[in-house]
Protein backbone atom coordinates (compact mmCIF):
# COMPACT_ATOMS: atom_id res chain seq x y z
CA UNK A 1 0.00 0.00 0.00
CA UNK A 2 1.28 3.53 -0.88
CA UNK A 3 3.93 1.69 -2.87
CA UNK A 4 5.39 4.82 -4.40
CA UNK A 5 6.97 5.72 -1.05
CA UNK A 6 8.71 2.35 -0.67
CA UNK A 7 12.04 1.52 -2.27
CA UNK A 8 14.27 -1.53 -2.78
CA UNK A 9 17.47 -1.83 -0.74
CA UNK A 10 20.12 -4.51 -0.30
CA UNK A 11 18.96 -7.19 2.11
CA UNK A 12 20.75 -9.17 4.80
CA UNK A 13 22.03 -11.82 2.38
CA UNK A 14 22.70 -9.57 -0.58
CA UNK A 15 19.25 -9.88 -2.12
CA UNK A 16 16.57 -7.21 -2.21
CA UNK A 17 14.66 -5.93 0.82
CA UNK A 18 11.73 -3.54 1.06
CA UNK A 19 12.47 -0.20 2.74
CA UNK A 20 9.47 1.46 4.42
CA UNK A 21 9.63 5.21 5.18
CA UNK A 22 7.61 5.34 8.40
CA UNK A 23 5.61 8.40 9.32
CA UNK A 24 2.28 9.24 10.90
CA UNK A 25 -0.51 6.65 10.61
CA UNK A 26 -2.46 8.90 8.24
CA UNK A 27 0.56 9.73 6.06
CA UNK A 28 1.34 8.26 2.64
CA UNK A 29 4.04 6.00 4.07
CA UNK A 30 4.17 2.51 2.57
CA UNK A 31 3.15 -0.67 4.37
CA UNK A 32 2.05 -4.20 3.41
CA UNK A 33 -1.55 -5.40 3.65
CA UNK A 34 -1.89 -9.15 4.36
CA UNK A 35 -4.69 -11.39 3.03
CA UNK A 36 -7.05 -13.31 5.34
CA UNK A 37 -5.30 -16.57 4.47
CA UNK A 38 -2.30 -15.50 6.57
CA UNK A 39 -4.40 -16.43 9.61
CA UNK A 40 -7.15 -18.52 8.04
CA UNK A 41 -8.51 -21.20 10.35
CA UNK A 42 -5.21 -21.92 12.10
CA UNK A 43 -5.00 -22.58 15.82
CA UNK A 44 -1.21 -22.31 16.16
CA UNK A 45 0.99 -19.74 14.49
CA UNK A 46 4.61 -18.78 13.94
CA UNK A 47 5.44 -15.37 12.49
CA UNK A 48 9.03 -14.50 11.62
CA UNK A 49 10.46 -11.27 10.18
CA UNK A 50 14.05 -10.44 9.27
CA UNK A 51 14.31 -6.68 9.33
CA UNK A 52 16.47 -3.65 10.03
CA UNK A 53 14.71 -1.08 12.21
CA UNK A 54 15.80 2.54 11.92
CA UNK A 55 15.45 3.20 15.64
CA UNK A 56 14.05 6.67 14.93
CA UNK A 57 12.53 6.91 18.42
CA UNK A 58 8.81 6.78 17.60
CA UNK A 59 7.32 4.22 19.97
CA UNK A 60 4.65 1.66 19.04
CA UNK A 61 5.75 1.17 15.43
CA UNK A 62 4.73 -2.29 14.23
CA UNK A 63 6.94 -4.94 12.72
CA UNK A 64 3.60 -6.67 12.11
CA UNK A 65 0.07 -6.40 13.44
CA UNK A 66 -2.23 -9.34 12.71
CA UNK A 67 -5.95 -9.42 13.46
CA UNK A 68 -9.18 -7.57 12.88
CA UNK A 69 -9.25 -4.33 14.87
CA UNK A 70 -8.23 -2.78 18.20
CA UNK A 71 -9.97 -5.59 20.08
CA UNK A 72 -8.51 -8.65 18.32
CA UNK A 73 -4.83 -8.55 17.41
CA UNK A 74 -1.32 -9.98 17.68
CA UNK A 75 1.51 -7.50 17.23
CA UNK A 76 5.21 -6.98 17.83
CA UNK A 77 6.70 -3.52 18.24
CA UNK A 78 10.46 -2.81 18.29
CA UNK A 79 9.93 -0.29 21.11
CA UNK A 80 6.88 0.44 23.26
CA UNK A 81 6.45 3.52 25.43
CA UNK A 82 8.75 1.90 27.98
CA UNK A 83 11.49 1.51 25.38
CA UNK A 84 11.43 -2.29 25.15
CA UNK A 85 10.66 -4.90 22.49
CA UNK A 86 7.10 -6.07 23.08
CA UNK A 87 4.65 -8.63 21.72
CA UNK A 88 0.98 -8.62 22.70
CA UNK A 89 -2.01 -10.80 21.83
CA UNK A 90 -5.65 -10.35 22.82
CA UNK A 91 -9.24 -10.93 21.79
CA UNK A 92 -10.58 -8.56 24.46
CA UNK A 93 -8.78 -5.29 23.80
CA UNK A 94 -5.81 -3.71 25.53
CA UNK A 95 -6.95 -4.58 29.05
CA UNK A 96 -6.89 -8.31 28.29
CA UNK A 97 -3.50 -8.52 26.56
CA UNK A 98 -0.99 -11.29 27.15
CA UNK A 99 2.29 -9.39 26.92
CA UNK A 100 5.83 -10.55 26.28
CA UNK A 101 8.41 -7.83 26.94
CA UNK A 102 12.15 -7.71 26.49
CA UNK A 103 14.65 -5.79 28.60
CA UNK A 104 15.50 -3.26 25.87
CA UNK A 105 14.33 -2.01 22.51
CA UNK A 106 15.13 -3.97 19.36
CA UNK A 107 18.72 -3.07 18.37
CA UNK A 108 18.59 -0.46 15.59
CA UNK A 109 20.37 -0.36 12.24
CA UNK A 110 21.13 -4.10 12.37
CA UNK A 111 19.63 -7.02 10.50
CA UNK A 112 17.80 -8.99 13.19
CA UNK A 113 15.19 -11.76 13.09
CA UNK A 114 12.15 -11.51 15.36
CA UNK A 115 9.99 -14.64 15.63
CA UNK A 116 6.76 -15.10 17.57
CA UNK A 117 5.12 -18.47 18.27
CA UNK A 118 1.51 -18.91 19.41
CA UNK A 119 1.17 -22.42 20.83
CA UNK A 120 -2.43 -23.36 21.71
CA UNK A 121 -1.42 -26.70 23.27
CA UNK A 122 1.11 -25.13 25.63
CA UNK A 123 -1.10 -22.04 25.97
CA UNK A 124 1.97 -19.83 25.54
CA UNK A 125 3.11 -16.98 23.34
CA UNK A 126 6.88 -16.62 22.96
CA UNK A 127 9.06 -13.97 21.37
CA UNK A 128 12.46 -14.93 19.93
CA UNK A 129 15.30 -12.67 18.82
CA UNK A 130 17.73 -14.26 16.37
CA UNK A 131 16.54 -17.74 17.27
CA UNK A 132 16.77 -17.43 21.08
CA UNK A 133 13.68 -16.93 23.29
CA UNK A 134 13.40 -13.47 24.82
CA UNK A 135 10.49 -14.31 27.11
CA UNK A 136 7.00 -15.83 27.05
CA UNK A 137 3.54 -15.43 28.57
CA UNK A 138 0.44 -17.53 29.12
CA UNK A 139 -2.52 -17.14 26.73
CA UNK A 140 -5.50 -19.14 25.57
CA UNK A 141 -5.86 -17.24 22.29
CA UNK A 142 -5.81 -19.22 19.04
CA UNK A 143 -4.76 -17.69 15.72
CA UNK A 144 -8.24 -18.02 14.21
CA UNK A 145 -9.71 -16.12 17.18
CA UNK A 146 -7.99 -12.98 15.89
CA UNK A 147 -9.93 -12.90 12.63
CA UNK A 148 -13.48 -11.59 12.81
CA UNK A 149 -16.06 -12.47 10.16
CA UNK A 150 -16.08 -8.91 8.84
CA UNK A 151 -12.30 -8.71 8.41
CA UNK A 152 -11.22 -8.25 4.80
CA UNK A 153 -7.52 -8.68 5.64
CA UNK A 154 -5.37 -10.41 8.24
CA UNK A 155 -3.50 -7.27 9.24
CA UNK A 156 -0.29 -5.57 8.16
CA UNK A 157 3.46 -5.53 7.96
CA UNK A 158 4.73 -2.13 9.07
CA UNK A 159 1.36 -0.72 10.12
CA UNK A 160 -0.73 -0.85 13.29
CA UNK A 161 -4.41 -1.58 13.73
CA UNK A 162 -4.23 1.29 16.24
CA UNK A 163 -3.38 4.89 15.20
CA UNK A 164 0.34 4.34 15.83
CA UNK A 165 3.34 5.45 13.73
CA UNK A 166 4.26 3.43 10.64
CA UNK A 167 7.34 1.22 10.73
CA UNK A 168 10.53 2.88 9.52
CA UNK A 169 13.10 0.38 8.33
CA UNK A 170 13.64 -2.47 5.90
CA UNK A 171 11.90 -5.86 5.71
CA UNK A 172 14.01 -8.58 4.10
CA UNK A 173 11.92 -11.67 4.82
CA UNK A 174 8.48 -12.33 6.31
CA UNK A 175 7.26 -15.90 6.92
CA UNK A 176 4.14 -17.37 8.52
CA UNK A 177 3.62 -21.01 9.54
CA UNK A 178 0.28 -22.43 10.69
CA UNK A 179 2.07 -24.29 13.45
CA UNK A 180 4.09 -23.36 16.52
CA UNK A 181 7.73 -24.08 15.72
CA UNK A 182 9.80 -25.68 18.47
CA UNK A 183 12.74 -23.74 19.95
CA UNK A 184 15.10 -25.91 17.92
CA UNK A 185 13.19 -25.19 14.71
CA UNK A 186 13.19 -21.44 15.40
CA UNK A 187 16.93 -21.52 16.00
CA UNK A 188 17.33 -23.33 12.68
CA UNK A 189 15.80 -20.40 10.78
CA UNK A 190 18.77 -18.13 11.54
CA UNK A 191 22.41 -18.58 10.61
CA UNK A 192 24.04 -18.09 14.01
CA UNK A 193 22.31 -17.86 17.38
CA UNK A 194 23.60 -15.73 20.28
CA UNK A 195 25.11 -17.67 23.18
CA UNK A 196 24.36 -17.28 26.86
CA UNK A 197 27.10 -15.49 28.79
CA UNK A 198 25.91 -15.17 32.37
CA UNK A 199 22.85 -15.53 34.60
CA UNK A 200 22.01 -12.33 36.45
CA UNK A 201 21.61 -14.33 39.67
CA UNK A 202 21.82 -17.91 40.88
CA UNK A 203 20.01 -17.66 44.23
CA UNK A 204 16.48 -16.57 45.07
CA UNK A 205 14.55 -15.87 48.29
CA UNK A 206 10.95 -17.07 48.28
CA UNK A 207 8.25 -16.87 50.98
CA UNK A 208 5.10 -18.93 51.34
CA UNK A 209 2.56 -19.82 54.01
CA UNK A 210 2.05 -23.22 55.60
CA UNK A 211 0.27 -25.61 53.28
CA UNK A 212 0.83 -23.48 50.17
CA UNK A 213 3.35 -24.65 47.57
CA UNK A 214 6.01 -21.98 46.98
CA UNK A 215 5.85 -19.99 43.75
CA UNK A 216 9.34 -20.41 42.32
CA UNK A 217 10.61 -18.08 39.57
CA UNK A 218 10.05 -19.53 36.11
CA UNK A 219 13.04 -17.80 34.53
CA UNK A 220 16.10 -15.69 35.28
CA UNK A 221 17.38 -12.69 33.35
CA UNK A 222 20.55 -13.56 31.45
CA UNK A 223 23.11 -11.77 29.30
CA UNK A 224 23.90 -13.03 25.79
CA UNK A 225 26.74 -12.61 23.34
CA UNK A 226 24.77 -10.14 21.19
CA UNK A 227 24.32 -7.73 24.11
CA UNK A 228 20.55 -8.30 24.38
CA UNK A 229 19.33 -9.75 27.71
CA UNK A 230 16.75 -12.53 27.68
CA UNK A 231 14.89 -14.74 30.15
CA UNK A 232 16.39 -18.19 30.67
CA UNK A 233 13.86 -20.81 31.90
CA UNK A 234 14.55 -22.56 35.21
CA UNK A 235 13.77 -26.23 35.83
CA UNK A 236 13.23 -26.77 39.56
CA UNK A 237 13.39 -29.99 41.51
CA UNK A 238 10.25 -31.43 43.07
CA UNK A 239 9.07 -29.89 46.36
CA UNK A 240 7.35 -32.45 48.63
CA UNK A 241 4.30 -31.05 50.51
CA UNK A 242 5.87 -31.88 53.87
CA UNK A 243 8.54 -29.25 53.16
CA UNK A 244 5.99 -26.44 53.49
CA UNK A 245 3.59 -28.11 55.94
CA UNK A 246 5.03 -26.21 58.91
CA UNK A 247 6.97 -22.96 59.47
CA UNK A 248 10.66 -23.20 58.66
CA UNK A 249 13.21 -22.79 55.90
CA UNK A 250 14.37 -25.14 53.15
CA UNK A 251 16.18 -24.94 49.81
CA UNK A 252 15.19 -26.08 46.33
CA UNK A 253 17.76 -26.84 43.62
CA UNK A 254 17.19 -25.89 40.00
CA UNK A 255 18.96 -25.69 36.65
CA UNK A 256 18.97 -22.84 34.12
CA UNK A 257 20.72 -23.56 30.81
CA UNK A 258 22.80 -26.22 32.50
CA UNK A 259 23.81 -23.94 35.38
CA UNK A 260 22.88 -24.60 39.00
CA UNK A 261 20.51 -22.20 40.77
CA UNK A 262 19.00 -22.34 44.25
CA UNK A 263 15.89 -20.99 45.99
CA UNK A 264 15.71 -20.51 49.75
CA UNK A 265 12.09 -20.86 50.80
CA UNK A 266 10.81 -19.43 54.08
CA UNK A 267 7.51 -20.88 55.32
CA UNK A 268 5.46 -18.81 57.75
CA UNK A 269 2.12 -19.42 59.41
CA UNK A 270 -0.70 -17.44 57.80
CA UNK A 271 -1.48 -14.34 59.86
CA UNK A 272 1.94 -14.36 61.49
CA UNK A 273 4.50 -11.61 61.03
CA UNK A 274 8.11 -12.24 61.98
CA UNK A 275 10.56 -9.35 62.30
CA UNK A 276 14.22 -10.07 63.02
CA UNK A 277 15.57 -6.84 64.50
CA UNK A 278 19.04 -8.33 64.52
CA UNK A 279 19.31 -8.69 60.75
CA UNK A 280 21.73 -6.39 58.93
CA UNK A 281 19.99 -4.08 56.47
CA UNK A 282 23.10 -2.18 55.39
CA UNK A 283 25.28 0.67 56.57
CA UNK A 284 23.87 2.99 59.25
CA UNK A 285 23.30 6.61 58.20
CA UNK A 286 23.18 9.14 61.04
CA UNK A 287 20.16 11.30 61.70
CA UNK A 288 17.58 8.58 61.15
CA UNK A 289 14.47 8.52 63.29
CA UNK A 290 11.40 6.35 63.52
CA UNK A 291 8.01 6.07 65.15
CA UNK A 292 6.20 3.10 66.68
CA UNK A 293 2.50 3.06 67.54
CA UNK A 294 1.18 0.74 70.22
CA UNK A 295 -1.99 0.04 72.16
CA UNK A 296 -2.78 1.99 75.28
CA UNK A 297 -3.18 0.13 78.53
CA UNK A 298 -1.52 -1.06 81.73
CA UNK A 299 1.99 -2.52 81.20
CA UNK A 300 1.75 -1.91 77.42
CA UNK A 301 4.45 -1.52 76.33
CA UNK A 302 6.44 -3.33 78.99
CA UNK A 303 9.54 -1.77 80.53
CA UNK A 304 11.62 -4.66 79.18
CA UNK A 305 10.53 -3.89 75.65
CA UNK A 306 11.36 -0.20 75.96
CA UNK A 307 14.75 -0.88 77.57
CA UNK A 308 15.62 -3.52 75.00
CA UNK A 309 15.01 -1.05 72.19
CA UNK A 310 17.27 1.56 73.75
CA UNK A 311 14.69 4.33 73.25
CA UNK A 312 15.96 7.84 73.78
CA UNK A 313 12.65 9.68 73.97
CA UNK A 314 9.16 8.50 74.81
CA UNK A 315 5.96 10.49 74.39
CA UNK A 316 2.33 9.60 74.93
CA UNK A 317 -0.51 11.22 73.06
CA UNK A 318 -3.55 12.41 74.92
CA UNK A 319 -6.38 9.99 75.48
CA UNK A 320 -8.65 9.94 72.36
CA UNK A 321 -6.18 12.13 70.47
CA UNK A 322 -7.02 13.55 67.04
CA UNK A 323 -5.30 10.86 64.93
CA UNK A 324 -5.91 7.58 66.73
CA UNK A 325 -7.93 6.56 69.78
CA UNK A 326 -5.76 6.01 72.83
CA UNK A 327 -2.38 5.37 71.16
CA UNK A 328 1.03 5.34 72.70
CA UNK A 329 3.87 6.67 70.58
CA UNK A 330 7.59 6.06 70.98
CA UNK A 331 10.40 7.73 69.11
CA UNK A 332 13.98 6.59 68.71
CA UNK A 333 17.09 7.58 66.81
CA UNK A 334 20.60 6.23 66.49
CA UNK A 335 21.88 2.66 66.61
CA UNK A 336 19.84 -0.28 67.78
CA UNK A 337 21.48 -2.40 70.48
CA UNK A 338 21.74 -6.10 69.76
CA UNK A 339 18.02 -6.93 69.71
CA UNK A 340 15.99 -10.08 70.11
CA UNK A 341 13.83 -11.61 67.40
CA UNK A 342 10.26 -10.32 67.72
CA UNK A 343 7.32 -12.42 66.62
CA UNK A 344 3.93 -10.73 66.15
CA UNK A 345 0.92 -12.98 65.71
CA UNK A 346 -2.48 -11.58 64.73
CA UNK A 347 -5.45 -12.70 66.81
Amino acid sequence: MNGSTARPVTGADGGTALALPGGAPDSDGAYVRLPREVLGDAADLTVSARMKWSGDGSSWQRIFDLGTDTTKYLFTTPSDNGGVLRTAVTTGGGGAEAQVSGYAALPADQWRTVTVTLDSSARRITTYLDGVPVSSAATGVKARDLLGGSATAAGYIGKSLHPDPLFKGAIDDFTVWHTALTPEQVAGTVGRVPTLQQLSRTSFDVRTTTGAAPSLPAAVRSSFSDGFDRDTPIAWGAVPPEKYAAPGTFTVAGVAAGRAVRATVTVVREGQLEVDLGSDTGAFHGGASGTLYGVYGPDVPTDNLIQGMGLRTVSTKAQDGPQHPAPTRWRWSGHWPTPPTVTCTST
